[in-house]
């Protein structure tokens, strides 16, 4: 039996991390705060807030993406300039090493399980870089590594699995296993990240697996030009990646950024949990830095969806919708062929974008009304 418990988002603040130079000073920062947020979730008064007290403890903490190095986009002109190697080179971190040794601290101290997401530097892949989420366990062990998979951001150049295919292995799991689903003793966790959200293949196939929870880690822009507050479209989908898939879903924004220099740029924060059922349980009413928490029954998720008029997985007839995914539609393979690609937007990545869409129209299957 799994007791119901707490899930919390710390939707934190962060340095610039190359603001001033300072990097790792500022990783340092970063860490620094989220060891303090991790305290709070752990040790903070419940009692002023009795359904909380009642519940029981917080065993889940996640935090947003690019948690500890920060962000590189062509849209900060602090990290514009960065090329592939560049972004190696300074927010690059290995998984596990130093940076997240510091949360596995807080994990074992606390008892509880912390998820990240951040970019990636793995040895085993010297030319790449990963966007990368992790799962660290009460002992202080990665006990998952999602790799973000089906990227539809025009603006990145990380390497997913997909780019390297053939060559790929989970570096937990020790096979391809794009999309690992993790059971531990607080429910079977996943994770997923930002633009994956317009991806309804991931939660599905997370949900497939056998998934309680579903974590979206991500830096998403939740600020729309009339003014701060959430996007109606963002927040249809959030609930619709519950409600389809019958999961918790966890949406783990980011708070403000410190010592940017248009600190508007990328407004984030609307942190969010809901239920199996599409319910919002929490929500972070803004973009300041905040900590929410909601209660997770894995147990009773587990019987609601042990009947099939409330699992629509069950009604999934799989052999009749294969044939329309069994094309390529984006092209496989493409770091394995051509290398890392450099530049955000650069010829090549244009390209590829246009294959894809090419690829796409030639599926298309229809006929004229005047046919019939």
């Amino acid at each position: 039996m799994i007791e119901p418990y707490f899930a919390a988002i710390c939707q934190a603040e962060r340095v610039a991390v190359r603001s001033g130079g300072k990097i790792k000073e500022n990783i340092k920062r970063n860490l620094d705060r989220y060891c303090n947020l991790i305290e709070y979730c752990c040790t903070g008064n419940l009692s002023l807030v009795p359904e909380y007290a009642i519940a029981g403890p917080v065993k889940l903490i996640t935090f947003g993406e690019f948690s500890i190095t920060g962000l590189y986009s062509p849209a900060d002109p602090d990290t514009r300039r960065f090329t592939n190697k560049e972004i190696i080179k300074n927010l690059g971190i290995l998984i596990p090493g130093e940076e997240t040794a510091v949360l596995a601290g807080q994990a074992k101290k606390y008892g509880v399980y912390i998820a990240a997401a951040n970019t990636e530097f793995d040895p085993e892949w010297p030319d790449f870089h990963f966007n990368t989420a992790f799962i660290i366990n009460p002992q202080g062990k990665i006990i998952l590594k999602y790799r973000k998979t089906l990227v539809n951001n025009p603006v990145e150049i990380a390497c997913t699995a997909h780019d390297v295919m053939d060559r790929y292995v989970n570096p937990i799991t020790k096979k391809l296993d794009p999309f690992p689903v993790v059971d531990t003793k607080i429910g079977r966790l996943a994770c997923c990240i930002c633009a994956d959200l317009g991806s309804p293949e991931i939660p599905r196939i997370y949900a497939m697996k056998g998934s309680d929870v579903v974590m979206h880690l991500t830096s998403g822009n939740t600020y729309s030009a009339g003014g701060p507050r959430p996007i109606g479209a963002t927040e249809t989908l959030h609930r619709a990646r519950a409600i389809d898939n019958s999961i918790y879903w966890i949406n783990s924004n980011w708070g403000p950024e410190v010592g940017a220099m248009y600190p508007r740029a990328r407004i984030a924060g609307y942190s969010k949990i809901y239920d199996y059922m599409g319910n919002l349980l929490a929500m972070a009413e803004g973009t300041d830095e905040m900590v929410i928490r909601a209660r997770l029954d894995i147990e009773t998720r587990r019987k609601a969806t042990s009947l099939f008029y409330r699992n629509s997985l069950s009604q999934i007839r799989s052999e009749i919708i294969a044939p329309y995914y069994s094309k390529p539609i984006y092209p496989a393979n493409t770091f394995l062929k051509g290398g890392p690609i450099d530049a955000t937007l650069d010829k090549r990545q244009i390209g590829l974008f246009n294959e894809a869409l090419d690829n796409l129209k030639k599926r298309q299957d229809f006929y004229s009304e005047e046919e019939v």
